[in-house]
C-alpha cells in the first residue's frame, strides 16, 4: 500500500500541499484530479522522492529515498530522454518486455525511431509503456493522455485494467475526465493543494461539479460525440 498522511509542500514560500492524505491500495487504481495549480504533479514527485516535504509517505512500509523508489514505476509528466536514443534502446532494458503493450500502444513501428524524431504522443506512448513493462508493484503516471489520440486512450486504458487486475496498485494523475472516469475505482479531487473529495463512482459528477464549478466531464463527452 502507498500510504500518504498530512503532506505538506512549500516553494519560494508558498504552501503548494496543505495536508494531504490518502491511500494507494494494490489491484486498485486511484485518480487524482483537480485545476492547474491543485498539486496533483507535487503528490506524485513527493512519491518519486523529488520534492522535499513535511508529513509522512510510506510504500509497503518503506519512505520514498530507503528502499520505497525501488517499488514503483513512474511516468513523469516531462518524459524526455535523450534525443539520439532510439526507441527500441530505451525498450530493450526492460526485462519484462511485452508485446501486448508495445503492439496495443503502437510502438513497435517506430522502434527504429530516434526520440527526437518523435511527436509529443509518440514520445508519450513511449512513456506509458516503459512506465507498464517494468516489474514494479505500483506504476504512478502523471497526465499520461497528454498528447495522445482518443484511440490510443482507449487502449492504454484496457492495459491499466489489466495492471490493476494482476494486483498492482495504480496513481494517475489527469486533466482527461473521461479517461479518469474509464479506469478509476476510486478519485481524489483536490484543490488549492487541499483533498476535497475522496470518492467512488457513486459520487464522481457530484465532485467534477463541485470542484470545477460545472461538471466539465459530461461537457467533455458531449464534444466527443458532437
Amino acid at each position: 500500500m502507498i500510504e500518504i498522511h498530512n503532506l505538506k509542500v512549500s516553494k519560494g514560500g508558498k504552501n503548494i500541499l496543505k495536508g494531504v492524505s490518502f491511500e494507494v491500495e494494490k489491484g486498485e487504481v486511484v485518480v487524482l484530479l483537480g485545476e492547474n495549480g491543485a498539486g496533483k504533479t507535487t503528490v506524485i514527485r513527493a512519491i518519486t522522492g523529488l520534492e522535499d516535504y513535511l508529513g509522512e509517505i510510506y510504500i509497503d512500509g518503506y519512505i520514498p529515498g530507503k528502499g520505497g523508489e525501488e517499488k514503483i514505476s513512474v511516468l513523469s509528466q516531462n518524459f524526455d530522454p535523450f534525443g539520439e536514443l532510439r526507441v527500441k534502446d530505451i525498450i530493450s532494458v526492460i526485462s519484462s518486455y511485452r508485446y501486448s503493450v508495445v503492439n496495443m500502444l503502437g510502438i513497435s513501428e517506430m522502434m527504429e525511431k530516434r526520440i527526437r524524431e518523435l511527436s509529443g504522443g509518440e514520445k508519450q506512448r513511449v512513456g506509458v509503456a516503459f512506465a507498464l513493462m517494468q516489474k514494479k508493484e505500483y506504476i504512478l503516471l502523471d497526465e499520461p493522455t497528454s498528447n495522445m489520440d482518443i484511440s490510443y486512450s482507449s487502449q492504454l486504458a484496457k492495459l491499466i485494467k489489466l495492471e490493476r487486475d494482476a494486483g498492482k496498485g495504480i496513481l494517475i494523475a489527469t486533466h482527461d475526465l473521461i479517461f479518469a472516469h474509464e479506469v478509476g475505482d476510486r478519485f481524489v479531487f483536490m484543490k488549492e493543494g487541499k483533498v476535497v473529495y475522496i470518492t467512488s463512482e457513486e459520487g464522481f459528477f457530484f465532485a467534477c461539479t463541485d470542484v470545477f464549478g460545472s461538471n466539465p466531464y459530461l461537457e467533455a463527452l458531449k464534444s466527443q460525440t458532437d
